[in-house]
């Protein structure tokens, strides 16, 4: 169709035709051809490199930029190999207003590298993310994947699941009352396939943390990363009626002691503070 309409095209200016309508739908089809190739290019899933434990990250944002230009530095940075750039109809766009059909929609970009490697690789996302000002607003998540590949996969859950109170108290109270809660059991969190609960083990031999709010900060997604991989690392196995209270695990995991300090003051507050907020019904035993 598009070649018919290029020939149809050079022979109305060869016959010194009025073109304007017809030149202007042809490049309109070649846009929106273009706009396909490279959402195509940009959203090719991305698995792991080798067996080494790998850990996958999903970041919701807006940004004025195109998903084209978006892409075009990661790869330029060297990051094709582990990011996908995608358009994501949970999130509404609030810097665009173009003519394209999904316009209306923020971005999810997808990094997945091993976990040796994962900070070098999402320090150059963020670079890039920085550069064309990506912005996160309240319907924006954060989303973490642990490799369970080489992991028993109910030992990282049950972890994760007792870390539960420690790990709300780290991201902003909205996400708490958001549709995000936990599941009673590992057995709940394979079956249940909607998208909806705090942890999960996901259909891709993973467990998912989806519980932090949206953020594009270097940092604090490493610093998350860090804290999770520790817990979900930890070997120690729980009989289902143990009580683990997050100072207890806090201190069998091994994180940097400035890291540490800084999450034990919060738990401090926790208890200062007198008051839970609703963390004792997400806490599931």
């Amino acid at each position: 169709m598009l070649v018919n309409l290029k020939s149809l095209l050079a022979f109305a200016k060869k016959n010194k035709q009025s073109t304007n309508g017809l030149e202007c739908e042809v490049n309109n089809m070649v846009r929106r051809r273009k706009s396909q190739m490279i959402r195509g290019l940009a959203g090719k899933k991305k698995g792991p490199l080798n067996r080494s434990k790998h850990v996958g990250i999903e970041i919701e944002f807006d940004s004025a930029s195109s998903l084209g230009d978006i892409f075009a530095d990661f790869t330029d940075a060297g990051l094709s190999r582990h990011v996908s750039l995608v358009t994501d109809c949970s999130v509404d766009s609030w810097l665009r207003d173009g003519d394209d059909w999904d316009d209306d929609e923020g971005y999810e970009v997808r990094i997945i590298d091993t976990q040796k490697n994962i900070a070098n690789t999402l320090k150059k996302v963020c670079d890039v993310l920085k550069k064309h000002k990506a912005e996160v607003s309240s319907d924006c998540g954060l989303h973490v994947h642990i490799d369970c590949r080489s992991r028993d996969t109910s030992l990282v859950f049950k972890n994760l699941l007792k870390a539960q109170k420690l790990l709300y108290r780290l991201v902003k109270e909205d996400r708490l009352n958001s549709s995000y809660g936990c599941y009673r059991d590992i057995h709940t969190a394979t079956q249940d396939s909607r998208h909806r609960f705090g942890i999960e083990v996901s259909r891709i031999n993973t467990v998912e943390v989806r519980m932090h709010h949206g953020t594009v900060d270097f940092n604090e997604i490493n610093n998350w990363i860090n804290l999770l991989t520790k817990i979900a690392g930890k070997r120690t196995k729980y009989k289902r009626k143990d009580y683990v209270s997050p100072l207890s695990l806090l201190n069998a995991i091994s994180l940097e002691k400035d890291k540490k300090k800084g999450i034990r003051s919060i738990l401090k507050s926790l208890v200062d503070e007198g008051r839970d907020h609703g963390f004792s019904t997400l806490m599931c035993y």
